[in-house]
């Protein structure tokens, strides 16, 4: 029953209409600017979870192939081109690469099988390599090649964060009641979650990878649990129509971000991706 509520929940994202919009982004001392927005998905259907290869010019989303079935795609932002990564029977979701770069880590879904297994491909292609079979596993965060966080479906209702360690099989819970991204935090040993254990009073939290403590960065907005990092320590993170920003070590709260040109397409924004160079923002619009 568990799995199968997983199961259906992610699957059933597939009926929705939603796209992925890619903004220029420049970061000044004043704040973020965004701009040139562009549907780099253009698909009528589900496309979402983007993230960007931390080399190459290029976003790797899920993207519904039909009803039941997801594959994995990428978009190269400096030729424009869009290339199938994965063609399966399965169904893949929240492409990922690995620490080392040689692999895409991702949600894998068999026919028949209705719990989502964590595996990656090697990035040139080929077969896929199952991670972690013996955990219901919605969403990872790579810490290090062998370290991960882990959103773990415990019941119907529940959710947990987990400590995972490859190599060792080590397996412990860190928290309870958690959103579904996974940040690593820039310049720090430390991951970030949302913790949702609250209801009404959602925060986003630091797990300190040395010491294992856990503490409080900042309040989300109402409502939101989607949020990424720029390199100079600051949050983004999503909010109907708008896109915001938080510097945690200052004394502003949220504030919305400048956006210059066309930005009517921002509605029902949910998942944010920057690239490593930080010039480029992945936005998930829905309808």
């Amino acid at each position: 029953m568990i799995t199968k509520l997983l199961f259906v929940s992610l699957l059933s994202l597939t009926v929705f209409s939603q796209e992925i919009f890619l903004f220029d982004m420049v970061v000044t001392a004043d704040g973020i600017i965004l701009s040139g927005a562009k549907n780099i998905t253009k698909h009528a259907g589900y496309d979402n979870q983007p993230s960007f290869h931390p080399d190459l010019p290029i976003v790797y989303y899920t993207s519904a192939i039909d009803s039941t079935n997801t594959d994995i795609k990428s978009y190269n932002f400096e030729t424009g081109e869009t290339k199938p990564f994965t063609s399966t029977k399965e169904n893949e979701f929240s492409p990922t690469v690995t620490p080392d770069k040689k692999f895409i880590s991702c949600n894998i879904s068999a026919q028949g099988i209705t719990e989502p297994r964590l595996g990656k491909f090697p990035a040139s292609g080929g077969t896929p390599v199952i991670l972690i079979k013996n955990l219901i596993v919605g969403y990872h965060g790579w810490i290090d090649n062998s370290s991960l966080l882990l959103f773990v479906l415990r019941d119907s209702i529940t959710n947990d964060l987990h400590y995972y360690n490859l190599d060792t099989k080590f397996d412990t819970v860190i928290a309870t009641g958690i959103g579904r991204s996974l940040k690593k935090i820039p310049g720090e040993a430390a991951m970030s979650y949302v913790d949702k254990s609250i209801p009404e009073l959602w925060s986003i939290k630091r797990f300190d990878l040395r010491s294992r403590a856990i503490t409080s960065i900042a309040p989300t907005l109402k409502g939101s649990e989607d949020f990424t990092w720029i390199e100079n320590g600051t949050l983004l993170m999503s909010g109907g129509q708008k896109i915001f920003s938080l510097y945690p070590k200052g004394k502003e709260g949220w504030k919305p971000l400048t956006i210059e040109g066309e930005s009517s397409m921002l509605k029902n924004v949910t998942r944010l991706a920057a690239n490593p160079a930080h010039t480029k923002l992945a936005v998930v619009v829905g309808e």
